[in-house]
């Protein structure tokens, strides 16, 4: 195998032992970072891949290699969640509907550093990278409609055999992220004084009270629930015509209210929550007769909180701060603008 690569690409060296990846050990690969994507990266193959005799196999793949950062690898790894990943896009794992798409999986191994995997992935999206930095309220709605079909999907019935899908009150997520929070993302709270009054003096009561939040976001009814739904997760396709998104990055995946894949994708969209909260309850009240605007609502402000509890967590686990950025700023006036702290009361 002939490649082109930069010395952080070294571990694709392995794609053609991968086992199913359908790559030749002859094969010509130019192998290239997406902007926008860390770790994630394009494989070109040569134009004569498929040659005569072949069957005919897809020219671009998408690649994800471990991430660089010992400190996020180690943050990964505690979470289980290069293994969700894999099992997520197995044969007997997570499928997708009609609006909602999730890349095959072409092959995956252990990277030659560290023990993450690498996944080989279908690139399903095109000329849609490097993904939106922020999504604007046209392909937020887009995106709402596609989750709430895919939500539906699995509302209440997601199989007693997939173990290997966490939900968030699991005694090693839960214990390690209200850890985490509780010794080192209060004292980083402390110190950003941009964030609202409101959100610096409820995070102590909301690390009292985050075991009874991550059990109620798993109490039935739940769902497969996606886990990091920002804009960069979210591909749209080339054409604009076409309907649907694509969404990559499954490794967070765990079963939930659905209700907490809509706070992420709200803290990186341009909408108006409300309104994409509404929208959310039409479109799956079509499949799941029943629900509630107040039960959502609810559901809702809790997804917001832990949303905030995980950024925090996520961040401080490797010793970052709380960081003031635009997401995180859209995420704490939601939970300003629908008084999330006071969901704590309730639980």
């Amino acid at each position: 195998m002939t490649t082109r690569l930069t010395p952080e690409a070294l571990d694709a060296a392995i794609l053609s032992a991968l086992p199913g990846s359908e790559i030749g050990a002859d094969e010509e690969l130019t192998i290239e970072p997406v902007d926008g994507a860390p770790h994630v990266w394009r494989v070109r193959r040569d134009a004569d891949a498929s040659g005569p005799g072949r069957a005919a196999r897809p020219s671009n793949l998408i690649v994800k290699f471990p991430p660089a950062d010992d400190g996020v690898r180690a943050f990964k790894e505690r979470l289980g969640l290069p293994a969700v990943e894999r099992h997520v896009h197995s044969p007997d794992g997570v499928h997708g509907t009609e609006l909602l798409r999730l890349p095959r999986l072409r092959g995956w191994g252990p990277a030659t550093r560290g023990t993450s995997l690498v996944l080989v992935l279908d690139d399903m999206a095109e000329g849609t990278l490097p993904p939106r930095a922020v999504l604007s309220a046209a392909d937020s709605e887009r995106a709402v409609r596609a989750l709430a079909s895919f939500h539906a999907r699995w509302w209440d019935r997601v199989p007693d055999g997939w173990r290997w899908l966490p939900d968030e009150a699991a005694p090693a997520r839960a214990d390690f992220l209200v850890g985490t929070f509780r010794s080192a993302g209060l004292s980083a709270v402390a110190e950003a004084s941009w964030l609202p009054a409101e959100v610096r003096s409820g995070s102590a009561r909301l690390a009292e009270r985050a075991p009874a939040l991550l059990r109620a976001l798993s109490a039935p009814p739940v769902t497969v629930v996606h886990g990091d739904l920002h804009s960069g997760n979210v591909l749209f396709p080339a054409d604009p015509a076409e309907p649907g998104i694509r969404v990559i990055d499954w490794e967070a995946a765990t079963r939930a209210r659905g209700p907490l894949d809509l706070a992420f994708l709200v803290a990186n969209s341009e909408a108006d929550d409300v309104e994409l909260l509404d929208l959310y309850r039409r479109e799956l009240t079509v499949a799941v007769p029943g629900i509630t605007a107040d039960a959502l609502l609810s559901d809702y402000r809790r997804a917001l909180l832990y949303h905030y509890l995980r950024r925090v967590a996520l961040r401080t686990a490797y010793g970052a701060g709380v960081p003031d950025d635009a997401a995180v700023r859209r995420a704490t006036a939601a939970l300003v603008r629908h008084h999330a702290f006071d969901e704590l009361d309730a639980l």
